[in-house]
């Protein structure tokens, strides 16, 4: 009851908020602490929202006439979106902290293949938890394919359901049931098949699981690679923000993908991001690579091509996917308008020049992988 008492004494009558007065002062009450020291940025613009909705609900239930926000002129602060490229690994660190994490007892060898996951298929840490046996495609050979269907967050136990410190759900700002499929590099097959052999899988099919066999926490899969970075990493590094948390190996493996010049939008895809999102956080990433191809998301097979490469730099095994004999064919764009294709765009063979593609028109190359000998086509759909 003294809560409730506070609170009446506390709280505003509904129809104050039609005065422009006392909406700023809620407004700027966003901005601040419990503390009174200022909140930070991206908890300011994560508030606003949640207040606006507030206020929606009070006009549907005609506590208000109009929405009173519209008669403020307030601006949330700005937020810098972008990563600091500084601190993310290389793919020579990335490979060395991967290496030290098994290096790190009966533990570490466990949680390796997890920390490959975060990497060489960009997986968010809370997706790579929950992976089970059978989202993998494992060949003999060559790339495989692992498909996402369900997220594990840590949420704290008062927030969920069923009194744990995590919440499954679905992939993140997805549909319930939707899944996502990410091609697997060779090595990162490897990595899967070694540790299904030593350690086999929880009674659910869970690849990783904490040391008592439940749920894989933060907690644990943190210290594991905070011992990591003091391995291999100078006093000064440690000491910096550079691979400070296990996530910076999903923005590693997400700069790996642009740099070795995948179409953002097949990197958005893998990543489960919006292209808006994708272009907000990895703008320097993109920029900094001229020879991205917008026009031509590639599909996996031609990105894999792209990545092996630079993965072949830093991570032995890694070879070319050998190519067949004889003719093949790709369709490089079905165009819904006039559109520009803009820079020639560099192919396996030969260059393909900017043109202005009508509506319905699809323009495929075809070449020879033995001759090199090319054709082009353009057709109507």
């Amino acid at each position: 009851m003294a809560a409730l008492d506070w609170i009446s004494r506390k709280s505003l009558d509904i129809a104050d908020l039609n005065k422009p007065a006392a909406v700023r002062t809620a407004l700027d009450a966003l901005k601040l602490k419990q503390d009174g020291t200022p909140a930070a940025e991206n908890t300011v613009n994560r508030k606003k929202p949640v207040f606006s909705n507030c206020l929606r609900y009070a006009v549907e239930r005609e506590l208000l006439t109009t929405l009173p926000l519209d008669k403020v002129d307030w601006t949330p602060p700005q937020t810098d979106d972008e990563i600091d490229f500084r601190f993310v690994p290389g793919p020579k660190l990335a490979k060395q902290l991967i290496t030290s994490v098994g290096n790190q007892g009966e533990r570490g060898r466990h949680l390796k293949a997890f920390f490959g996951c975060l990497y060489y298929a960009a997986n968010r840490p809370g997706e790579a938890a929950n992976l089970r046996e059978d989202a993998f495609t494992l060949p003999e050979e060559g790339w495989g394919e692992v498909l996402l269907s369900t997220s594990t967050p840590r949420v704290g136990s008062g927030w969920t359901d069923t009194g744990e410190s995590f919440d499954t759900r679905g992939l993140k700002k997805r549909a319930r049931k939707a899944t996502r499929a990410v091609p697997i590099p060779p090595v990162l097959v490897r990595m899967i098949r070694e540790h299904i052999k030593e350690f086999g899988t929880a009674e659910d099919g869970r690849l990783f699981r904490a040391i008592q066999g439940g749920h894989l926490l933060s907690k644990e899969y943190g210290e594991v690679w905070q011992a990591a970075r003091l391995e291999v990493l100078t006093e000064s590094e440690a000491a910096s923000p550079l691979a400070d948390v296990p996530y910076s190996l999903r923005h590693a493996g997400v700069s790996l993908c642009l740099d070795s010049g995948v179409s953002p939008a097949e990197v958005a895809r893998r990543a489960g991001h919006s292209i808006a999102v994708l272009y907000r956080f990895y703008a320097k990433a993109i920029h900094r690579n001229p020879t991205l191809e917008p026009a031509d998301p590639t599909g996996p097979r031609g990105s894999r091509r792209r990545i092996t490469p630079a993965l072949a730099v830093n991570h032995e095994g890694a070879t070319l996917i050998p190519r067949r004999e004889g003719w093949r064919l790709r369709v490089l764009r079905r165009s819904c308008a006039w559109s520009t294709l803009g820079p020639p765009m560099a192919h396996s063979r030969g260059v393909t020049c900017g043109f202005l593609a009508p509506v319905g028109l699809i323009l495929v190359h075809a070449w020879s992988t033995d001759t090199g000998q090319r054709r082009d086509r353009g057709g109507s759909r």
